[in-house]
């Protein structure tokens, strides 16, 4: 780009990101509140619980005593729509076309739907762009650094994802171009760093130093509404746990999805924080007990969570009245924009077209295929074939981790899907004649000399 109208295209660019900024938050104005999932409530209400890791407490509790609720996501999309401009650029999209692909991923993805909700949905895909930029692109150290931010806090916000971002690093590592061993060396530096910082919370909180107090609860209760957990514990109590097989008659009566965790009976039997590990302990003697089952289980959830590719009950009204308490409580300036909202008064639901968004995510998967079929046909990029392969194995993992292990629940496949289009605008992008052209011809030496015709 011509020096001279830098300035120019700074401006420019300037105005996009704030469209973007704006625009990745149509759903709340839609709503007239910020939307809002029943785990919402530990967000805002503390630094979380046992079951919650508290670094996306810090956005909830900092932006809500700072700007009320709306602080909160208006902070959120202002770190989403930055972090997506840096990978971008990272990964060699020029200026004046990363405003126009942001803008596109806001009308043509629920990337908004979940950038105004209280939760840390949206920061699985902007870890997975960043990562992305890191392993294969280039940023000076300033940028470079701030996208390890966004990767590291992308993971540790969110128990899933501490699985399967480190997890898709090595994938990222062995795609990379230069030396795959310092690749890989990179990789495994982040999966460490991601993995202290998951634990130190539960460490300095709780004195144990793992990923989350609350992962045997959550386990033992798919297993229970699966109905695998019951007759195990009939024939294994009342040796196994004596915490549990003393609500054994009614651990045999539970029924509905995740009856154990909400209704009553895991807070009454301390399971959230599994003082001695006798869920985490009963869970993986059931799994080693039963695999077959077991692997049905988890087979069939994760074929269930790729079937649901857009929100559904997710924005329903009963989120309202879950997080209303804490509202009324905390944020009592907010109280009236969250009653008159429409999810307060179960009317959101109605407006979300789950059908389109359903299309548009499987329009979103075609093109990344087709752009990184293309560019592995024209063999000319290695690396535009590489982001293709890197974002299929990224959803991959997010459905067969998400859905195995903790359910098939639509925002879990959201997580994955809202950045396909910026993945396909990448390769698209990368196309040899667009990304360097022969500019002018050297006077002096008489030879050509490669001008990129997109810069930073």
């Amino acid at each position: 780009m011509d020096r001279a109208a830098r300035p120019e295209a700074r401006i420019a660019g300037a105005a996009w990101l704030a469209a973007g900024a704006l625009v990745a938050l149509y759903p709340a104005f839609l709503n007239g509140f910020p939307l809002l999932f029943p785990d919402s409530k530990g967000y805002l209400g503390g630094w979380g619980g046992p079951s919650e890791p508290p670094w996306y407490s810090g956005i909830g509790i900092g932006g809500a005593r700072v700007a009320g609720v709306w602080g909160v996501i208006v902070l959120q999309s202002v770190v989403a729509i930055w972090a997506v401009n840096a990978s971008l650029a990272a990964l060699g999209v020029d200026r004046t076309r990363r405003g126009p692909a942001i803008l596109l991923t806001c009308l043509a993805s629920q990337f908004p739907w979940q950038t105004s909700m209280v939760m840390p949905d949206v920061f699985a895909g902007l870890g997975a762009l960043a990562l992305a930029g890191l392993f294969l692109g280039s940023s000076p150290a300033p940028r470079a650094a701030a996208l390890w931010a966004i990767a590291v806090f992308g993971a540790v916000v969110a128990t899933a994802n501490v699985l399967v971002l480190p997890a898709w690093t090595l994938v990222l590592g062995v795609l990379a171009p230069g030396s795959r061993t310092r690749s890989l060396i990179r990789a495994g530096g982040y999966a460490a760093a991601v993995l202290l910082l998951a634990m130190a919370p539960n460490l300095v909180r709780y004195g144990r130093p793992t990923v989350n107090l609350s992962a045997g609860a959550f386990r033992l209760s798919r297993l229970l509404d699966a109905g695998i957990a019951q007759p195990w514990l009939a024939r294994h109590c009342p040796t196994v746990s004596r915490t549990i097989c003393a609500k054994l008659d009614k651990l045999q009566q539970i029924q509905g999805d995740q009856a154990f965790l909400w209704e009553g009976l895991a807070a009454e039997m301390d399971a959230f924080h599994d003082p001695n590990g006798e869920f985490s302990r009963v869970s993986s003697s059931i799994e080693l007990s039963e695999p077959s089952a077991v692997l049905s289980l988890w087979g069939q959830g994760a074929l269930s969570l790729a079937g649901q590719p857009a929100l559904g009950e997710e924005l329903t009204g009963g989120a309202s009245r879950i997080v209303g308490p804490v509202i009324k409580a905390r944020y009592p300036a907010d109280l009236k924009g969250f009653s008159l909202s429409r999810q307060t008064a179960g009317r959101l639901a109605r407006l979300f077209p789950g059908l389109l968004f359903s299309i548009l995510a499987l329009g979103g998967y075609a093109a990344v295929a087709a752009s990184a079929a293309w560019a592995w046909r024209s063999g000319r990029d290695r690396t535009a074939v590489a982001l293709g392969v890197a974002y299929f194995a990224f959803v991959v993992l997010d459905i067969v981790v998400q859905g195995a292990l903790v359910g098939p629940y639509p925002r879990y496949q959201v997580k994955a899907e809202w950045p396909a289009l910026l993945f396909a605008a990448v390769i698209v992008s990368r196309r040899p004649g667009l990304r360097l052209r022969i500019a002018s011809v050297d006077q002096r030496s008489g030879s050509a000399q490669p001008v990129p015709a997109w810069s930073d």
